[in-house]
């Protein structure tokens, strides 16, 4: 994939704005809150914010789904299952597994204890990343997490990062379009080592319309409706293809979760996993 400099001033700087949209929109405080309702733990309630566990009480008030629910519990352990297939599949000795908009999410700090060769980034605006090392002061954190506050609206990813290079990046669709999303893509190649792959949550429309009180969660409690949406996974392989990413496999919320023995989440949500089209520049000349 060859782009001249202007082109990839371009995709960076769209880029700049989807993850600035990202970190905008907090939804990782619901899925905090739901698991500090469902999974109650001294960590699960201390990542919780007020926030966030009222979002979830409101929710179980208004009779949701268990299925919504059980997807913001059970989101966390779907991300450490594909992220431990993916790792096994990246030659360097330490790989690096990159999270631009971490949130409140508990998953990388128990895959840091859990793969010690592997390089953990969480990276949130700086506000939440402060709040978060507040509330996990009594645990301690793994030598192979490290915790960056960055705002993305004032500065890129790449120089967010300083010389870091991951190998997998995990970046939400639910707040931008397609197109925007498209341009993320695009960029992600120019910071990451040779052959990565990209975890690409999308929200999926098929289990959004069986769900009419899911719409109402979205729009009325985290005042933001699913804006990626996508309504197949052909929809997505078109995508990725679009943008020249290779071998991209689906992974549902529901199979993981029978595959996990985990109680079964509604599939608003879906997982691609692809990998990022090979470069002909040093992803470094971005950073120049």
């Amino acid at each position: 994939m060859i782009m001249s400099n202007v082109e990839l001033k371009s995709v960076q700087d769209a880029a700049t704005w989807v993850l600035a949209q990202n970190q905008k929109h907090r939804g990782s405080e619901l899925h905090a809150g739901a698991r500090a309702e469902l999974l109650p733990s001294p960590l699960t309630r201390s990542l919780a914010t007020w926030r966030g566990q009222l979002m979830a009480r409101t929710m179980r008030l208004m009779g949701v789904e268990h299925g919504i629910l059980n997807y913001a519990a059970f989101r966390p352990y779907a991300i450490m299952e594909i992220i431990r297939q993916y790792v096994a599949k990246i030659p360097a000795k330490n790989p690096v597994v990159l999270d631009p908009a971490a949130g409140y999410g508990p998953e990388h700090l128990w895959l840091a204890e859990e793969l010690p060769a592997v390089q953990f980034i969480e990276l949130d605006h700086p506000d939440v990343i402060a709040d978060k090392e507040k509330r996990l002061n009594r645990y301690p954190i793994p030598a192979n997490l490290r915790l960056i506050g960055a705002d993305l609206s004032e500065q890129s990813l790449d120089i967010a990062l300083g010389n870091i290079c991951p190998d997998i990046v995990i970046v939400i669709a639910a707040y931008v379009s397609t197109a925007d999303y498209m341009n993320l893509l695009r960029y992600l190649p120019q910071i990451m080592r040779p052959n990565g792959w990209v975890i690409a949550p999308f929200p999926y429309k098929p289990g959004i319309d069986n769900l009419f009180v899911n719409r109402l969660t979205f729009q009325d409690l985290v005042k933001v409706g699913p804006v990626g949406m996508v309504d197949s996974e052909a929809a997505i392989h078109d995508i990725m293809a679009e943008v020249n990413y290779r071998h991209t496999q689906i992974f549902t919320l529901s199979t993981l979760a029978r595959q996990m023995g985990k109680p079964i989440p509604s599939n608003v949500e879906i997982m691609a996993v692809a990998q990022i089209p090979s470069l002909s520049i040093d992803p470094a000349a971005l950073r120049s």
